[in-house]
């Protein structure tokens, strides 16, 4: 994986990726519904909600970008569906018109490279879904590192204030009662 620039970061071109049909994608950046997305991957297959447990956010880069990746592949399987609505939403078709008002002939272009990329990624070829899970992780893994970092930080100072501990929790059926009994004036 070579190294993203800062020049890169900053004003990041999008990468296009050429799918074995001879089409071509256009990633888009990871923002919180495709990060919700990925999530619900590494969740849902393999190893369940444990398996983020063992992402060590503190690795070098390199690193962690080669075990983030091997836990998203070994995740698919069991996550099949979650990941290919990923991938839906982690790519566009290449040629896309941004900015301003369509022409009808260009909304029609547009619409139909929509529909030949969706009907093309509903179920693609295993190289399609490996190159585009791979592209996403090494253009993402800086900030989902940056991200889990965070987070980590955040977990272990509610840890550390005891805020992790259980708390007598209500009796559900008083709980129930309370909500059902009417307000007093």
């Amino acid at each position: 994986m070579a190294a993203e620039s800062e020049i890169d970061r900053i004003d990041p071109q999008p990468k296009v990726i050429k799918l074995s049909n001879g089409s071509a994608v256009q990633l888009h950046r990871l923002k919180t519904l495709q990060l919700f997305a990925l999530l619900r991957i590494l969740t849902h297959g393999g190893m369940g909600a444990g398996i983020l447990g063992t992402l060590d956010f503190s690795l070098p880069p390199e690193e962690f970008v080669q075990r983030l990746m091997t836990m998203l592949v070994l995740s698919i399987p069991d996550a099949g569906i979650e990941a290919l609505q990923f991938i839906q939403l982690m790519v566009e078709p290449e040629g896309r018109i941004k900015g301003r008002k369509l022409t009808k002939k260009e909304q029609d272009e547009d619409e139909g490279r929509l529909a030949a990329m969706s009907e093309h990624l509903s179920n693609p070829p295993m190289e399609d879904t490996v190159d585009i899970i791979v592209a996403v992780i090494e253009q993402e893994a800086p900030e989902f590192q940056s991200l889990g970092g965070k987070l980590a930080r955040v977990f272990a100072l509610f840890t550390k204030t005891g805020q992790d501990k259980d708390t007598k929790a209500a009796d559900p059926q008083q709980v129930v009662s309370a909500a059902e009994s009417p307000a007093t004036p």
